[in-house]
C-alpha cells in the first residue's frame, strides 16, 4: 500500500489537523453568535403577541380526500400594540 512515510506523512497530519481546528473555530464561533442573538432577542426583543391571518387560497379534489391551500401571514410585531 502507497503509505505516507517520513516528512510527507507529517505534512499531511498538521494540514489535517489545521483544517480541523479551523472547521471547529468557525462551528464555534456559528454557535457563540446564534446563542448571542438569541439571548439579545429574549431581553430586548420585540414582546407583541403573534397576530395570524389565515387566508384559504383554494380547495382541489385529491383522490377520495381535498387538498386545501392556505396563504397564513403572522403580522405580529410589525405593528404597534392598541
Amino acid at each position: 500500500m502507497n503509505e505516507p512515510s517520513g516528512n510527507a506523512g507529517q505534512a499531511q497530519d498538521s494540514i489535517s489537523s489545521l483544517s480541523e481546528r479551523l472547521v471547529a473555530l468557525v462551528g464555534a464561533a456559528a454557535v457563540i453568535v446564534v446563542a448571542g442573538v438569541m439571548f439579545w432577542q429574549a431581553l430586548y426583543g420585540d414582546d407583541s403577541p403573534p397576530n395570524v391571518e389565515i387566508e384559504l387560497v383554494r380547495i382541489e379534489p385529491s383522490g377520495d380526500d381535498y387538498l386545501v391551500e392556505i396563504l397564513a401571514i403572522n403580522s405580529g410585531g410589525t405593528q404597534p400594540l392598541p
